[in-house]
């Protein structure tokens, strides 16, 4: 699971310079996909492929065409294995950093 959204997290990065974080609740949602014993990993690859990728491309997609691509996108998973997909304007992260209190 880690390694499979590490490797969308490297393209991202890589080719678009933007940042891809995954909440703890999104690995949990995930991990409880494997067990099943029908299908096992392959509901892991499904939640990725049919409702993570879509999503954030058809978001992202739009953001560039636009001309404001995020600087940020946060993954999550509500407890009843909602997605919850936050995307972060560049403007808000430059503002957020700007403000966010010095840590000695």
């Amino acid at each position: 699971m880690r390694i499979k959204l590490g490797k969308v997290a490297d393209r991202l990065r890589r080719q678009h310079g933007i940042e891809l974080t995954c909440d703890e609740s999104l690995i949990e949602t995930m991990a409880e996909l494997c067990l099943a014993r029908e299908s096992g990993a392959r509901n892991v690859d499904a939640f990725l492929n049919q409702r993570i990728l879509p999503a954030v491309s058809r978001e992202l997609l739009a953001r560039m065409a636009s001309g404001t691509p995020p600087a940020t996108i946060a993954l999550s998973s509500s407890a009843e294995r909602d997605l919850t997909i936050d995307f972060v304007d560049r403007d808000e992260a430059a503002h957020a950093e700007a403000h966010a209190p010095l840590v000695a």
